[in-house]
């Protein structure tokens, strides 16, 4: 007899296990072309970065990843965790040498880290289910746009 976790879990294998295979059955033509899109959209879209300053697609998965709620909550909460430590870089890079020192951007950075700082505060809260409906209000810095947003 399988606890309700387990069966959870088996039904999440079960699911992943009928994704793959449906996505193994594309035809191989259309599997190329198909990733060709993709990749092309991704561009079309800015779904880019800077590699060694050039362009660069971000790659985009053709197969969707299964995951179960768990799963999906806890990637959540690590996400929330990194983004709330992410905004706490500056204010702590402004008062404390030592991080200064580890950190070690450039004087341009530095420069505009402190006209910036107290003008454009990025905060970003989430709403209770979870899901990102944002509202924008901004302010500028340079040609640099931040966003404000929160759940309206």
């Amino acid at each position: 007899m399988l606890t309700p976790a387990e069966e959870l879990g088996l039904s999440g294998l079960s699911l992943a296990s009928k994704v793959r295979k449906a996505f193994y059955r594309i035809p191989e033509p259309d599997l190329i072309a198909l990733l060709q899109n993709i990749r092309e959209e991704a561009f079309r879209r800015h779904l880019i970065y800077l590699r060694d300053g050039d362009l660069d697609t971000v790659r985009v998965l053709p197969c969707p990843i299964t995951v179960l709620p768990d799963q999906l909550a806890y990637i959540h909460y690590v996400s929330l965790t990194v983004q709330n430590a992410l905004k706490r870089l500056p204010e702590l890079y402004m008062q404390d040498f030592a991080i200064r020192d580890l950190l070690r951007i450039s004087p341009e950075e530095e420069d505009w880290l402190w006209r910036c700082w107290e003008r454009a505060s990025v905060s970003l809260t989430r709403s209770s289910d979870g899901s990102t409906p944002w509202s924008t209000s901004s302010a500028r810095c340079g040609r640099i746009r931040y966003a404000s947003w929160s759940r309206t």
